[in-house]
């Protein structure tokens, strides 16, 4: 029999979840005798000491590397697997017998930002993070931007600001990601008090997918849904796996992706424009460079020129002629960046059609030559 040392935390659904998931993986025929603490906080080093000199085979636990209680069962020896890491970016000091396994929170954010914008056009993105500054919360905000790259700028909730001052700053429509359901609700509270409508105005979008969080606030609340069970049920098959050798395996680290998006009325109602644009603008990126017409993007949206005109400069602020000019000098200032191709062979492939036509639009927009722009060596300092 395995003498299992296993110090979790009950406390919210993610937590529940990953205990359900290691019991799971025990109940299935595994000969576990395991030792419970409700709390890894509970995990002192007097308690640590207590149970590495009663003798035990494996710990699965959430500990700070800086901690005494994590120095002691370092030193041990025993097989350990770290779940819900508070140190995530910290290098692995063990040296075997160890592994960490962690929500890919990267991956998260990024989720957050492909849900926001498959619910139509937003101007602005803004993240809330959790009120102390916990790695996993930096994470996900990491995922935000990265999604959204250059397109659209990520705005954070300064602290010395209300979340009512924040939001009201906000250019609207607002994407709002929260770094867990608590800090997504409070957002939809300080919604209400500014009497702005969720989710035409600001779309809310929380982490955790509490059930009984979502489910009681009003408008419901959706909810990107982590994979917690099977994290837990991950870390104990792990240890059961090091459990098992009689030499113990190199370090490793594990990440378990987000499961998806439970779908509530935060982010549901969308306008059939923001769907029109979306679409459009989507046709356009990948097309642009092929010499497409503004008649091209109308006949492939299935509406009247009108119509798409019309939507286009309500929702997005710009012409449809416009946005595709946009596309076309984007290409081709990132084919003048990377490569020495010459300028005619640049117009065509970026979709001018010719130098003459590129370098017109160039001086209207830039100020400047193709040739000219080429020649800068401080792009970052280059009005768009």
């Amino acid at each position: 029999m395995k003498r299992v040392l296993v110090a979790s935390t009950i406390k919210g659904i993610a937590g529940r979840n990953c205990l359900s998931g290691v019991f799971d993986y025990v109940n299935g025929g595994r000969d576990w005798s395991i030792r419970f603490l409700q709390d890894s906080q509970s995990l002192g080093a007097r308690e640590v000491r207590s149970v590495v000199a009663a003798g035990i085979d494996g710990v699965i636990a959430c500990l700070r590397e800086l901690d005494e209680a994590y120095r002691i069962l370092a030193e041990s020896g025993v097989p350990m697997v770290q779940i819900h890491d508070p140190d995530p970016d910290r290098a692995i000091s063990r040296p075997r017998g160890y592994a960490k396994l962690l929500n890919d929170d990267v991956a998260t954010g990024r989720l957050a930002v492909r849900h926001f914008l498959e619910r139509g056009a937003f101007n602005s993105f803004a993240f809330v993070p959790t009120p102390e500054r916990t790695a996993w919360s930096v994470r996900r905000e990491r995922g935000f931007r990265l999604e959204l790259a250059s397109s659209f700028q990520v705005v954070l909730t300064p602290r010395k600001h209300s979340l009512e001052d924040f939001i009201s700053s906000m250019a609207k429509p607002v994407a709002l990601f929260c770094a867990t359901d608590v800090e997504a609700v409070n957002a939809l509270a300080a919604c209400r008090k500014l009497r702005l409508n969720v989710p035409r105005q600001v779309a809310v979008l929380g982490v955790d997918d509490d059930d009984i969080l979502c489910e009681s606030c009003r408008p419901t609340l959706s909810s990107i849904r982590t994979d917690d069970f099977a994290l837990g049920k991950c870390a104990a098959r792990e240890l059961d796996r090091m459990m098992r050798r009689p030499s113990k395996p190199s370090p490793r680290q594990i990440l378990v992706a987000p499961k998806g998006v439970t779908l509530r009325d935060s982010t549901r109602t969308v306008s059939p424009a923001a769907h029109l644009i979306r679409n459009g603008l989507s046709f356009i990126k990948l097309n642009a460079a092929s010499g497409i017409t503004v008649a091209d993007v109308v006949r492939h949206l299935g509406v009247s020129p009108s119509l798409a005109r019309t939507r286009f400069a309500s929702v997005h602020g710009k012409s449809i002629r416009n946005v595709i000019l946009d596309e076309r000098l984007s290409i081709a200032k990132r084919l003048l960046k990377t490569t020495r191709q010459p300028i005619g062979s640049i117009a065509r492939r970026s979709g001018f059609g010719s130098a003459c036509r590129m370098s017109h639009f160039f001086i209207e927009r830039l100020g400047m030559s193709p040739a000219a722009w080429r020649e800068n060596r401080d792009w970052g300092q280059v009005t768009s």
